[in-house]
């Protein structure tokens, strides 16, 4: 007769959870009478390895939250679900709005244990059904299925609370925290993995770009100011290329008395940046750029550098000078 293969928990005598492989087969004694024999294998210790290892594979090691592979896997079987548009779940991205300041303070040991904490926080807010994942970095995604957008608004505002009381203490020194969050409502009609994620993300600026410790949802405008963000980050590579290259460049705009009663030699510096095709660019097409992704004061180290080195060379223009304004 055919073998038969089984995976079973069974519980031992002392109350104990025990894996066995089980092998059955249908035979006859020597009487013709029909009996099943069995064999059984305990496999317990291989099969919490590789519950452990499926564990890992799924989960952030630092904070045991879901990670963003298996985060985005849940996300992407929603998304290909064959639901009516009338059906309504809700993505969200959230981003810790002191985070980068503390673990640039005081180091990685303390961000880890802020993300530690901000997680057992989180995990006591969001719903039992609802997916909590670390992202990366000190982003967090909170994925809520079956859930109405007023339903999420009510989570969610305490999860905002609950961050804003929250106060992490590292080397006797306490610290306020707080979140920007960004809300999509996912129904079939909203596309694919790739532009539902974005919407996320772009949200999630959205909130950080109206002042922080806020929650945004998604709507059209944001696209628009995620194509204006994008076309910042490039130039975040220019400007960092054009520092490498020494293509900035000073010049100097001399500013005289309408009275004509000249105390001295008074100017002020300009900055431009030279492109790849040798032409001279204004401070008004990349100093935004340059501000919003905190490389202001690497250009502001040039340029004192920079004038300091003029002056020092040019001891004839430094004589005569009365200011020089920067």
């Amino acid at each position: 007769s055919r073998l038969h293969q089984f995976k079973l928990r069974k519980i031992n005598k002392h109350g104990g959870t025990l894996w066995v492989h089980e092998w059955a087969r249908v035979c006859k004694d020597e009487n013709g009478q029909q009996i099943i024999l069995l064999a059984c294998e305990d496999i317990t210790e291989s099969h919490k390895l590789s519950e452990d290892l499926s564990y890992q594979a799924s989960h952030d090691n630092l904070t045991n939250l879901v990670s963003r592979s298996e985060f985005e896997a849940r996300l992407n079987h929603i998304l290909n679900r064959q639901e009516p548009d009338t059906v309504e779940h809700i993505l969200c991205y959230m981003d810790l709005d002191q985070f980068k300041v503390i673990n640039n303070t005081y180091g990685h040991i303390a961000g880890n244990e802020l993300l530690r904490q901000i997680s057992q926080l989180l995990q006591t807010k969001v719903r039992q059904q609802d997916t909590l994942a670390r992202l990366g970095g000190d982003e967090f995604g909170i994925l809520m299925e079956y859930c109405t957008l007023d339903q999420s608004h009510r989570v969610l505002s305490d999860v905002q609370e609950a961050i804003k009381e929250f106060r992490f203490a590292w080397e006797g020194r306490t610290f306020a925290i707080s979140a920007s969050i960004g809300v999509v409502p996912i129904r079939a009609s909203n596309g694919d993995l790739g532009s539902v994620l974005s919407m996320a993300d772009r949200a999630c600026y959205a909130a950080k770009d109206a002042g922080r410790d806020r929650i945004h949802i998604w709507n059209d405008a944001d696209d628009q100011q995620g194509q204006g963000r994008h076309q910042q980050m490039q130039w975040v590579e220019r400007i960092n290329t054009a520092l490498e290259e020494d293509r900035f460049h000073l010049y100097y705009q001399p500013i005289v008395p309408v009275s004509g009663d000249d105390q001295g030699y008074f100017y002020e510096l300009l900055i431009r940046m030279k492109d790849d095709n040798g032409n001279m660019i204004p401070p008004g097409a990349f100093l935004p750029a340059a501000e919003s992704y905190s490389l202001s004061s690497k250009i502001d180290r040039w340029v004192i550098q920079t004038a300091f080195s003029w002056l020092q060379a040019t001891p004839a223009v430094l004589k005569r000078q009365h200011h020089c304004g920067i």
